[in-house]
């Protein structure tokens, strides 16, 4: 079977976020701090990998660097 090619793909790993900015989009202000679970998180990409590839991989969020296992997650 054949893979299905998807242009860009972005994960949001937390929806908080420490700063105000005027631009967001997101409104982290308006979240309880949330972080995506590892295990989830890789489940959800094995099971993407059986289907389909991608270009680009972004990880977002309100800040998603304040996510406690990004260097697992990168």
């Amino acid at each position: 079977m054949d893979k299905i090619n998807i242009p860009s793909v972005e994960v949001t790993i937390v929806y908080h976020c420490i700063n105000r900015c005027c631009a967001c989009n997101h409104f982290t202000i308006f979240h309880d701090p949330f972080c995506v679970d590892m295990k989830v998180f890789k489940d959800d990409l094995d099971d993407m990998s059986k289907i389909a590839t991608v270009d680009k991989f972004s990880l977002i969020g309100g800040e998603a660097l304040l996510h406690p296992q990004i260097v697992e997650l990168l």
